[in-house]
């Protein structure tokens, strides 16, 4: 007779921010697990070794039981659209609004 052994997983999701880089690569950061950050040359090499910062972290965590402050966090992204204006065209804006009208 055959045992089934079941393994109890947490699969645990969080948020992470690639930043390109000017000189080439990506730094990336998990904002809900503060110092934990890693880097890698391309986008691939960024998410491998960032996954692997996240397992460190997490397993420093566990030994020096601190499990109760680092949970994922309901972090989310939007994007944010800021229109500015020309320097030339604010100013004629306001000009425009400082006189009157004929």
């Amino acid at each position: 007779m055959v045992k089934n052994k079941f393994i109890k997983q947490n699969i645990l999701k969080y948020t992470a921010l690639f930043e390109p880089q000017i000189e080439g690569g990506y730094t990336v950061t998990i904002p809900s697990l503060p110092g934990c950050i890693s880097q890698g040359n391309t986008f691939e090499e960024a998410v491998k070794n960032i996954k692997e910062a996240i397992t460190l972290f997490l397993e420093d965590v566990k030994e020096n039981d601190l499990k109760d402050i680092y949970y994922p966090s309901e972090i989310f992204t939007a994007p944010i659209n800021i229109f500015l204006r020309d320097k030339d065209e604010t100013s004629h804006y306001i000009r425009s609004r400082n006189t009157k009208n004929p």
